[in-house]
């Protein structure tokens, strides 16, 4: 739905276990995913930056801290995805389909739905396939 329907240049905000996938199948940006910025001090900081805006900070590491940031995902709040956002210019969030979420829905299944993560009156249609 993402790679047919949505804008090329969407920023997209996605469960940390998925982000990667998400952005290879799609060819669409995501906040933040595994993908290691290398060993600059300075983009190393930003990743770990977003990492934690997105998925909650934890003194945790290897597949703890993967699992930690997974649960935080589940319950994220609207103000964190609010702050997304604002700060990263994230125009829609992959969440999974149980978790609350003020905004309209684009597509969902059993695991995932997509929502619009735009300021009350501006939330862009999707292209028809």
């Amino acid at each position: 739905f993402a790679k047919d329907r949505l804008p090329s240049e969407a920023v997209f905000l996605a469960p940390p276990i998925e982000g990667g996938r998400f952005r290879t199948l799609t060819h669409r940006a995501v906040v933040w995913d595994f993908k290691f910025p290398g060993y600059d001090n300075v983009r190393l900081a930003q990743w770990r930056q977003r990492m934690e805006d997105c998925y909650g900070r934890s003194e945790l590491t290897g597949y703890d801290l993967w699992k930690a940031m997974d649960a935080n995902y589940h319950s994220v709040s609207a103000a964190q995805l609010t702050a997304a956002r604002d700060r990263y210019g994230a125009a829609y969030a992959v969440l999974y389909s149980d978790t609350p979420c003020p905004w309209p829905q684009l597509y969902r299944d059993d695991t995932y739905k997509l929502v619009v993560l735009a300021e009350e009156g501006s939330i862009p249609s999707p292209r028809s396939p």
